[in-house]
């Protein structure tokens, strides 16, 4: 709605402007909040991929001037061991195991020792065939035309070496149960919108869309 109403009230030489320097004007953005949370001695706490999504207390990033699959971009972009918290919602199934696997690795470079990373991803054992094949790669929901991989919650393990401590917050299991770990979904702690009780699909006795969430805290 919003890019119409852009272009209605916009020229069209400032539209064309807008497009071409929107990466460099997000970038320039996110180098300006860092700065700032570095200067006040903040808790850097950061999203990856955010794709427009903003929370105060959080710094937002976007592929390709951060990504996470690249050390070196990483290293370009922060200092070791300066991230409190990583959020990534619906991110990894945008990438393959392997780029999966190694982006996590990545964030060891990131995290602080105790850092957290909080993920959600899409439930390849919701029970709903509807559900499933919206978000299956090559899926016909929005956005799954992008999408590498369908994880379980024993899939989603392979991420992961000894160095993460796992824990579950909400996912189907198996046989097409429901498991719920009381935890504070908010902006203090990572705020997951696809999820059992705040995705606006859901109501109180039906879940039509959920993510398998989870938080991986580094040992080290």
């Amino acid at each position: 709605m919003l890019k119409i109403i852009l272009k209605k009230i916009l020229p069209n030489f400032l539209l064309i402007f807008l497009k071409k320097y929107y990466p460099f004007l997000k970038y320039l953005e996110f180098k300006i909040n860092l700065s700032y949370f570095r200067i006040l001695n903040k808790n850097i706490l950061i999203i990856v991929g955010a794709s427009g999504t903003k929370y105060g207390s959080w710094i937002a990033t976007e592929y390709p001037y951060v990504d996470i699959t690249d050390l070196g971009n990483l290293k370009k972009n922060f200092k070791n061991k300066e991230v409190s918290k990583i959020l990534a919602e619906h991110v990894f199934e945008h990438l393959t195991l392997d780029e999966g696997i190694k982006s996590i690795q990545n964030f060891k470079f990131l995290l602080k020792s105790k850092g957290i990373v909080r993920i959600a991803v899409p439930d390849g054992y919701n029970p709903n065939e509807e559900y499933i094949n919206k978000v299956k790669p090559g899926g016909t929901g929005n956005g799954a035309e992008d999408h590498k991989i369908l994880y379980n919650y024993k899939s989603i393990t392979k991420l992961f070496d000894k160095d993460f401590k796992i824990e579950f917050l909400e996912y189907f299991d198996e046989n097409g149960k429901f498991i719920f770990n009381s935890y504070e979904n908010d902006e203090k702690n990572g705020y997951i919108r696809r999820s059992r009780f705040n995705d606006k699909r859901n109501s109180k006795n039906e879940i039509n869309y959920n993510s398998i969430i989870l938080d991986a805290k580094l040992l080290n």
